[in-house]
Formats: structure tokens, sequence, C-alpha cells
């Protein structure tokens, strides 16, 4: 059973988790876990595999592998899989089509990877270092799940409560504004912490803006309540989806300028934005840790 699946049979996780922050790392490293003590998630360098095979029509299998020495030493394992996902055709790279046949990408990689409770501690880590200035409570990265967690984006934007927003008006203001794409997309989780404890959420809806005949902008969008982000009721996470989908490495994801393509398009149809620094864009080339503010 994966640590995704644990939390959802017992819904929260209760965890003493501010109790634990007892300034063991700073928020610079807060994605890693440099004393080893188990609490934080860890930064690991390594192989990155990917299995894709045709499952008839339009729909293919992709699993994924990590391999790294670095998490060795923590988890017992050099090598973990992540959550199989079925995925559309038209995301395989073309070496793999015409005719379809099932194959294998490797490249160098690296990531941040965790259980769920350790994803929470670092989550909330950075929330306690936020100044008082900051009115965002919400959720900080989006993941992917599997034998661990990997942090995989930014949260980058959020629609304010006074809007009355849900995350269907979101969507609906969007595609019919020109974010009605069709490429595939697949799931990712959100943490969202509450007074009851800390747990996951998968997203509401995707938005696509096509740049080409491959390539989009793309968010997911997650409706959050007033527990989890009193001053918030959607959030999204932004970024370019390159030619090759990601499969083959190194891609540029755009998260910043995904981000204030979002804002530009919202001030175009007459709403007031602004960023804040929630800081989580350190371990992304791409980010600038700015929350785009609706």
């Amino acid at each position: 059973m994966s640590e995704r699946d644990k939390i959802s049979r017992r819904s929260f996780v209760r965890n003493g988790a501010a109790a634990m922050l007892a300034g063991a790392i700073s928020v610079s490293t807060a994605a890693a876990d440099p004393s080893s003590d188990g609490e934080y998630p860890v930064h690991a360098k390594g192989k990155r595999v990917h299995h894709l095979k045709p499952l008839g029509g339009d729909t293919w299998e992709h699993r994924e592998r990590f391999i790294s020495n670095d998490l060795q030493g923590v988890y017992g394992k050099a090598e973990i899989e992540l959550q199989t996902e079925e995925i559309a055709r038209d995301s395989v790279p073309e070496k793999y089509r015409d005719p379809d046949r099932a194959g294998t990408i490797k490249y160098q990689d690296d990531g941040v990877f965790g259980t769920w409770d350790q994803h929470i501690n670092a989550e909330l880590h950075i929330h306690d270092d936020l100044t008082a200035d900051h009115d965002y409570e919400g959720p900080l990265y989006v993941y992917k799940d599997g034998d661990l967690t990997e942090r995989s984006a930014p949260v980058n934007t959020g629609w304010r409560d006074y809007h009355g927003f849900s995350w269907y008006d979101v969507e609906s203001k969007m595609e019919n504004n020109g974010w009605n794409g069709y490429m595939g997309s697949t799931d990712r989780y959100i943490l969202v912490h509450t007074s009851y404890g800390s747990y996951t959420k998968t997203q509401n809806a995707h938005v696509k803006k096509a740049t080409g005949w491959t390539t989009q902008w793309h968010g997911r969008l997650y409706g959050i309540t007033e527990e989890e982000d009193p001053g918030y009721t959607v959030v999204g996470a932004f970024h370019h989806d390159p030619w090759d989908h990601g499969w083959l490495g190194g891609s540029d994801w755009r998260f910043a300028e995904s981000r204030q393509e979002c804002q530009d398009d919202w001030e175009s149809w007459g709403y007031y934005t602004y960023t804040q620094d929630i800081n989580n864009g350190w371990d992304y080339d791409s980010s600038n840790g700015l929350l785009g503010v609706i």
C-alpha cells in the first residue's frame, strides 16, 4: 500500500510536526535532510527511468523508477517506483509511435523524495519561517506518489476568497477564454494543513492553453476550504509542457513564466493581481517562489 493510500484510509495525518521543527534545518535546505534524522525528505541525485507501453487505442502505460545511492542510506533501498499512470498517446515521444511499441528512457536527474509525513514537516517548517506579512497558509507543492513521494512542482497561483470562486468557476472562466486545450494530463497531489492534521488532495481540474502542436501552458486547479486556508478558495500549479512532455529529461517547465501567463490573462479579463513570496521555488531553476494572487 502506498503512503498516499495510508493517508487516505485514515483521512488525516495526525502528527506533532510543529513540535519536531525545532530549528533542525534552515529554510534554504527545507527540502533535504542533511542530518539524516528522518524528519524531512531527501534531495537525491541519480538515474530516472521511464517505461512506456501501449495499451491499445490512444492509451499508454507509464511506469517511472528512480535509482540513487542517496536514498539507500535513509530508506534502506536505492530504487523506488513512482505511481503507474495511464497517459495519452500524444504524450509519448514520437520514436515509440508508428508503429506503437514499448520503450525505456533513462537519464541522470535529481529530485526531492520522502514519506508523506516528511513532506508535511517540510511544508509546515516553510510556513513557520514566512514573515508575518504573508497571508497564505495553503499548500506549497504538488507531488507524485509511489514507494516514496516526490515533490514535483511548486504551487504558484491562488484565487482570493472575496471572489467567491470555486474551482469550477475558475475552470469555466479560463476554458471560455482560451484555456481549453485537449492534450493529456496526469494526477498530482497537494498537502493541505488544518488544525485537525494534514491530508492529501488530487486536482479538481486541468486548464490548458496551446502554444504549438505539442506544447501548452498547463495548470492544475485545486479547490480548498476555509479550514485549509481562510483567505483562498482555489490554488493552482502552472507550468509549460515541453514537446516531449518531460519524458526525455532536462525539461524547462517555465514555472514563473506560466504563473505570469495566468496572471496576465486574468488581468486582461478585468481582475487585479499581485504576487507574494511563499519561498517554495528555491529547488526549481525556473521558479522564483512567488504566488500569483488573483
